[in-house]
């Protein structure tokens, strides 16, 4: 099942598709996610990514909120208040979330979109 989320992922057409399944579903903030994560871990991405990533998708006050882990969010928040955050404590905090995505989007919505295809 992971195998093909990940195949549809890893192709920016099929994450389209993928991203208007999700939006006939209310949960295109989903893939919104997952893509911000992915270019924060993938490149040399500032603290304020992180920040802003956490204030668009995890805070309770959120206005494209994902439902995750409430320990998870609350650790990322807890490393971005710090004075000096380190990016390695903030990578391994959006790697877990973004696990957490995966098996979200896999269970709940995988199988509808491919039905649908």
């Amino acid at each position: 099942m992971f195998k093909q989320l990940n195949a549809i992922l890893a192709s920016e057409t099929s994450r389209s598709k993928f991203r208007e399944h999700l939006r006939h579903s209310h949960a295109e903030e989903i893939v919104d996610l997952w893509e911000e994560i992915t270019k924060f871990i993938d490149c040399e991405s500032t603290c304020e990514s992180a920040e802003r990533i956490y204030q668009t998708f995890i805070d309770a006050e959120a206005p494209k909120r994902v439902n995750i882990d409430p320990e998870q969010g609350l650790q990322l928040k807890n490393f971005l208040v710090l004075n000096n955050p380190k990016k390695e404590n903030i990578d391994s905090c959006l790697k877990s979330i973004l696990g957490q995505l995966e098996v979200l989007m896999a269970q709940n919505y995988l199988l509808s979109f491919q039905k649908n295809k």
